[in-house]
């Protein structure tokens, strides 16, 4: 068991390499920049045009003449609406998580240094690229993320598993 969870790490830390952490790194970042507004924030920003447009039409009604003591009102409630949107909107903003690439690469690079010396780096690694590990009667298959594709299906023979055990050899 401990030489199929070593055996796996290993592969995943082989995903690993440098080019491929940048390629990941910008990835991820450029995702989590263009990632869309939470439904929450994409209602208060049309809220907040359809306010700012009232203001607009009532401005424009007052310099066409319109009784300003009717309008006035009006105005402040709007303006008053305005201002509390905005509030609303900068909150729900402050809640948007985003990662620079520079973060993502070190969080990777870290990962790929101290998977041998910790197990939940360990841990993390494989819930990061397994997908699935099947054991069958005759070989072992190992499924790894690759967004929303399977990246790699490896059938590992249980014979070769055993060989490799026997004399210390990595078979993947």
């Amino acid at each position: 068991k401990d030489y199929i969870e070593n055996l796996v790490i290993e592969h995943c830390l082989e995903l690993l390499s440098e080019k491929n952490i940048k390629t990941i790194a910008k990835k991820i970042s450029r995702l989590n920049k263009s990632s869309s507004d939470s439904i929450m924030l994409a209602s208060l920003k049309r809220s907040l045009k359809d306010c700012e447009t009232a203001i607009e039409n009532l401005y424009r009604n007052i310099e066409q003449g319109m009784e300003i003591e009717l309008l006035s009102p009006r105005l402040h409630e709007r303006i008053a609406e305005k201002e509390e949107l905005e509030k609303q909107i900068a909150k729900e903003e402050s809640k948007k998580f985003t990662v620079t690439e520079a973060e993502i690469h070190a969080f990777l690079s870290h990962l790929k240094k101290n998977a041998r010396k910790d197990n939940n780096t360990c841990r993390t690694i494989v819930n990061i690229f397994i997908n699935a590990i099947y054991l069958y009667d005759d070989k072992l298959t190992i499924v790894f993320n690759a967004s929303n594709n399977t990246l790699e299906t490896k059938d590992i023979p249980l014979d070769d598993i055993e060989n490799a055990l026997n004399n210390h050899i990595c078979i993947i």
